[in-house]
């Protein structure tokens, strides 16, 4: 069932083409002002090839799909996304999925996009598009990946085009990170345009409480090569090109009250970080990058300074602990 973040977000998509209307109103209506501009997750958009899934563990077992009933227990219930736990996931239309919590009503909608796709076998018998996942790696690091594949939009095809399609999965880590990826594509001017005024092109994802709040809402908006991350209900220009990918790494919390005194410097860096911590303090620190892999970990004391000339540009999340005490400080560090 789908409740109030669903249809607040998605509204126009689930029509049908004649009910449809222009998405710029609905965008101006629904905005949700940022009370802070905190966002939870650090966001980097990068490009990278693309694989399909391999010996999934589900495929859709329907044949012609349009706007399935898919229900996946959760493959990790205990890993926080956006504020929350969650119980199950569930699929029904897009390249999107939403997580339930039963205890406490907390709703995940979380879309790569919210175009309303279908089989390209529509209206036939046959099947041409498919719909899988798999969960792969060994805890505490798997990744739960679903693929749609091959997949049509619904507005191209009942249009009578049946040249456009996509290849689209989102990324669950159990770390908490999200992902979305993009592979071959093809998206005309004329359905871009379409999707853009109807307003399917709303890629990110958001939460609603029991009480209907919308919470850590992490939206993209404008040039899908270099988009903007937005808490708004706001809308890409164009369908992503392929071998996009939109990595949200969930840093760990901070300790507020419970914290080491650290003064990391400089930041950006570009081949040291330089770490100044209280006298006798022994810490650790764990770099990650915007993936959620560990790609350096190191325990220092006192004054150091830790080469970091090997990693490649980017976002990383330096978490440093102090060895004796277990509180923790997170930084969002760039290297340039």
């Amino acid at each position: 069932m789908k409740k109030a973040l669903l249809m607040l977000l998605l509204p126009l998509s689930a029509m049908s083409q004649e009910d449809k209307k222009p998405a710029h109103s609905f965008a101006q209506s629904v905005k949700v002002e940022s009370s802070s501009k905190a966002f939870l997750y650090v966001f980097q958009q990068t490009t990278g090839p693309y694989s399909d899934i391999v010996n999934p563990d589900y495929v859709y077992p329907g044949g012609v799909w349009d706007d399935p009933d898919i229900q996946i227990t959760c493959p990790f219930p205990n890993t926080n996304f956006a504020g929350a736990t969650y119980d199950s996931l569930y699929m029904d239309w897009g390249a999107n999925l939403i997580g339930f919590n039963f205890t406490t009503g907390h709703e995940l909608y979380l879309a790569a996009t919210s175009a309303d796709l279908l089989d390209r076998g529509y209206p036939t018998t046959t099947s041409q598009s498919t719909i899988s996942y798999v969960i792969e790696g060994a805890s505490p690091n798997r990744v739960f990946k679903m693929e749609w594949k091959n997949a049509g939009f619904f507005d191209g095809i009942i249009g009578g085009s049946s040249t456009d399609f996509t290849n689209t999965q989102i990324w669950m880590r159990e770390n908490g990170a999200i992902e979305m990826h993009f592979g071959l594509v093809n998206v005309s001017s004329t359905l871009n345009d379409t999707l853009l005024f109807y307003g399917e092109l709303l890629t990110g994802f958001g939460v609603e409480d029991m009480s209907g709040n919308l919470t850590g809402l992490h939206l993209l908006e404008g040039n899908p090569a270099n988009p903007v991350l937005t808490d708004n209900i706001e809308y890409l220009d164009e369908y992503p090109a392929s071998g996009t990918i939109y990595l949200f790494t969930y840093p760990i919390s901070i300790d507020e009250e419970n914290t080491i005194v650290l003064d990391v410097y400089p930041n950006p860096a570009v081949s040291e970080l330089r770490i100044n911590a209280e006298d006798g303090k022994r810490f650790s620190v764990r770099l990650m990058d915007v993936s959620g892999q560990l790609v350096k970990e190191v325990q220092m004391n006192n004054t150091n300074v830790l080469d970091i000339s090997g990693l490649p540009r980017g976002v990383y999340i330096a978490t440093l602990s102090d060895v004796d005490t277990d509180f923790m400080e997170t930084i969002r560090l760039v290297l340039q």
